[in-house]
């Protein structure tokens, strides 16, 4: 997770999204989409790309995950459904369990990772 600013405190939604964060670099078959695109989240000086937390109703937060997969191409379902399981793993182990909303998540292409790293 980034660093923190020890004079501001950290918010639910920017815990959960450095959370998603950990998720997605813990998984070798996507990236998130880059961050110089609208899919990100402010954390202080640095973004977080390819997630979006956004307030839900009843005080619950919404992730939106825009991630790229990587070839050679597998089923995408089974993908999202293992990231959303460990995203939840993560939020509960942090004990915000009980602010998470709904979990979205969006392959918007397919590429090869060397791709994505150059």
């Amino acid at each position: 997770m980034g660093p923190v600013d020890a004079q501001r405190p950290t918010s639910n939604r920017i815990v959960i999204a450095r959370l998603v964060e950990r998720a997605i670099a813990a998984d070798p078959g996507v990236s998130p989409t880059d961050d110089s695109g609208r899919w990100l989240t402010r954390d202080g000086d640095r973004t977080i790309p390819g997630v979006v937390v956004a307030a839900a109703a009843g005080g619950q937060l919404d992730v939106s995950v825009h991630l790229v997969a990587h070839l050679p191409p597998r089923p995408l379902e089974p993908e999202a459904e293992t990231l959303r399981a460990e995203i939840v793993d993560l939020v509960r182990g942090a004990g915000l369990a009980e602010r998470m909303g709904r979990i979205d998540v969006t392959i918007h292409d397919l590429r090869e990772r060397s791709e994505l790293v150059g």
